[in-house]
């Protein structure tokens, strides 16, 4: 798939005094990729990195700084149109400090096609440079089907004309994207360069009259629609979405129409010709209900095919239907629901080091469908059984009475074994699973040249799941740290986890999948984590929700009073807490093999760390829920609740003082049937972690009574 560039708003610009910018109107299109360029000129200071907002649109900032020695600054942003993607402006915030006014600024939006929507950058680089001709070294690209993208400035004190720009080798000058503007009697320019292919030197030059040029260079990473060689001709309509050509050569002609979501070719050599109409009917998902009638369970498992879907080098395309490669199949009625579900997904201490996530349960099998050596049974394709290990599976609730579907539990089935209960005469199959962090644990990288020196956690994040051709969905904070250069030889979650904690992030897999990396202040800035989701306890009133228990803790178990901190081939950063010291004695923890790329960076995650473990407190280490309860719906809460929610719990004890505290999830164990749903939240103290409400504010918060956040 190439990707293409295009103007969704041409470059414009003001030289009006301001300390925000508003655009004009535009309207995003749904599926597309912006990258939005941003210059700016103060003549009293060098401005400062502004927040962009609008077309409700989440806008990620990408790269960009002043240039020094001038008042000159350059920013830029990507964002992806979702569904909900709105027309209307851009608002360029905070632009310089408060109390200041900038002399103009200008801004111009560039629209991607096929690029890929989960990763739309890969990587990025800045420079500056007091001379006519500017050009940025990008590491290796991660896929030859990339394309390369750059913002410039180029700027003159001697003009209100910006200086021309010409696009680097290669490249070539965006339409409707390059425009100029006077600021404060100074002329600045505003282009867009790019090709569709791999460039990692990215250049470009200005009219000799030039006296600054910044650059911010991009790898677009291309959206992965067809894979292998296919050829298709004839008068067949291609109307399939997401349509994949797996390796193998194909050759479609006639008058085919191609109209299933999702259609895959597999391997091997085939042709196909006639008339034939690929039209995949997704299955009829019925699901059971528990928990008296409170909840509808659905347990699916996606096998190759779907019954009665043909085989491919086997069936004839005249004669038989051809479906997609992941058909989900409804097994929630051979459940053994007395037996139960149990799901475990956690980290395993301090919010760090996340477990592989596990499900199981057991099946009926008193019919032999879910044998593996039947061959006969309703799962078998071709000739082959498609009762086998790695099989995707899924499993969510429908909350009956507010219609919301939730997922519990998504990844792979790791073993069928089959048993025998209840007398020699009823067979049934026990079914274990693992989730997505299982299977990328399965990958070790081949060592390769290092790349990626000082990339950002979310850029490198995102490498390491490209190396080991992760093809599921992703959530990734941008992140603070930058990381050393990699060679890709290691585990892949090992890897993952590194990176994460050189970061001071959070490495995590929900329910439906996704894997998640969240950034150093992903529990500061995410509402979920700043703000209190639910209040529990054990005499709840109002809003409250009743739990069945708490576990607590009060031990020396997590005191560390001296944090040494080191990354890999860097000095060790020590910070330690005196009055702990003298109150527990020394509590040490060291390590030395972080990534990130700056003594600073290494030295911050020591105080954080000491911040949250230098003294002992009671800690409310579990909260215990189960449903239904008379009087209250614990399903929304029990069900939608996800890592690094904020929560209060309350507990009086006889006799005791009352205890309140604020916690963070850090754990979701779910077992369930079909008369009742219980929950176990394993729960991290949150010092350290400051809610919204105790952030300090500018000007009116005490410095050294009041938390400062970002």
């Amino acid at each position: 798939m190439t990707v293409s560039a295009a103007s969704a708003l041409n470059v414009t610009g003001t030289d009006t005094d301001a300390r925000d910018y508003t655009t004009a109107s535009w309207t995003p299109t749904a599926g597309k990729v912006y990258v939005v360029g941003f210059a700016s000129y103060d003549a009293g200071g060098a401005g400062t990195t502004p927040t962009l907002s609008g077309n409700s649109i989440t806008w990620t900032y990408v790269n960009g700084a002043a240039a020094s020695g001038t008042f000159l600054r350059m920013d830029v942003w990507v964002g992806v149109a979702s569904g909900s993607a709105a027309s209307g402006a851009l608002t360029f915030s905070g632009v310089v400090s408060a109390a200041q006014t900038a002399d103009g600024a200008m801004w111009g939006i560039a629209e991607l096609t096929d690029a890929n929507g989960a990763t739309p950058i890969v990587q990025s680089g800045f420079d500056n440079q007091a001379a006519d001709s500017i050009s940025v070294t990008l590491s290796a690209f991660g896929s030859a089907s990339n394309a390369t993208g750059a913002w410039v400035v180029s700027y003159d004190n001697a003009s209100t004309t910006g200086p021309a720009i010409t696009a680097g080798s290669g490249f070539a000058l965006t339409s409707g994207l390059d425009a100029e503007q006077a600021m404060g009697g100074d002329g600045v320019r505003l282009a867009f360069e790019f090709r569709n292919d791999n460039d990692t030197s990215v250049d470009a030059t200005a009219a000799a009259a030039n006296d600054r040029m910044q650059i911010v260079a991009v790898e677009i990473k291309a959206a992965v629609i067809n894979t292998g060689t296919g050829t298709f001709a004839g008068s067949g309509a291609l109307a399939a979405a997401g349509l994949a050509v797996r390796s193998g050569s194909a050759t479609m002609s006639g008058s085919g129409t191609l109209a299933a979501s999702g259609l895959a070719v597999h391997s091997g050599s085939a042709t196909m010709s006639g008339s034939g109409t690929l039209a995949a009917a997704a299955p009829v998902t019925t699901g059971v209900l528990i928990c008296g009638g409170a909840i509808t369970l659905y347990v699916e498992v996606a096998f190759a095919s779907g019954s009665g879907f043909g085989v491919w080098d086997t069936d004839v395309w005249d004669t038989a239907t051809w479906g997609p490669d992941e058909t989900w199949t409804d097994i929630s009625g051979y459940v053994l629901h007395d037996q139960g579900i149990k799901t475990d997904r956690a980290f395993s201490r301090d919010l760090q080091g996340w477990n592989p996530g596990t499900c199981s349960f057991v099946l009926n099998n008193s019919d032999g469908r879910f044998s593996p050596t039947n061959l006969s049974g309703p799962y078998v394709a071709g000739g082959v059984t498609e009762i086998r290990p790695w099989r995707p599976i899924r499993i969510r609730a429908t909350h009956v009475s507010s219609g919301v579907t939730y997922d519990i539990f998504r990844g792979y089935i790791l073993a069928w074994n089959e048993t025998w209960m209840r007398g020699a005469d009823f067979a049934a199959t026990a079914v274990s699973c693992v989730d997505e962090l299982a299977s990328l644990a399965r990958f070790d990288g081949f060592e390769q040249a290092a790349v990626g020196s000082g990339e950002l956690y979310g850029y490198r994040m995102h490498r390491i799941l490209d190396n080991a051709a992760h093809q599921g969905n992703r959530d990734i904070d941008l992140g603070t740290h930058t990381m050393q250069a990699t060679t890709l030889a290691g585990n892949c979650v090992a890897e993952l986890k590194l990176v994460a904690d050189s970061e001071g992030g959070f490495l995590w897999v929900d329910a439906d999948g996704t894997v998640v990396g969240d950034g150093q202040t992903a529990v500061l800035t995410n509402t979920r984590s700043n703000t209190v989701q639910v209040v529990v306890s054990d005499a709840p009133t109002g809003s409250e929700l009743p739990y069945r228990d708490v576990d607590l803790a009060y031990d020396g178990e997590q005191i560390e009073n001296v944090v040494s901190l080191a990354r890999a081939g860097g000095s060790v950063q020590t910070k330690d807490d005196l009055d702990s010291r003298a109150l527990y004695g020394d509590k040490r923890f060291s390590r030395t093999d972080l990534v990130c790329n700056q003594e600073l960076e290494a030295a911050t995650l020591a105080t954080l760390r000491l911040l949250r473990k230098k003294d002992p407190e009671l800690r409310m280490t579990a909260v215990h829920m189960k449903a239904p309860k008379s009087g209250y719906d614990l399903f929304p809460t029990i069900l939608g609740t996800k890592p690094l929610d904020r929560w209060t719990a309350k507990r009086t004890p006889p006799g005791g003082d009352a205890i309140d505290r604020d916690v963070l999830i850090a754990g979701i164990h779910h077992s369930f049937d079909s008369v009742s749903w219980s929950t176990r939240f394993d729960t991290q103290s949150t010092t350290g972690i400051p809610g919204a409400d105790e952030l300090g504010v500018w000007d009116t918060s005490l410095w050294d009574a009041t938390y400062w956040g970002v």
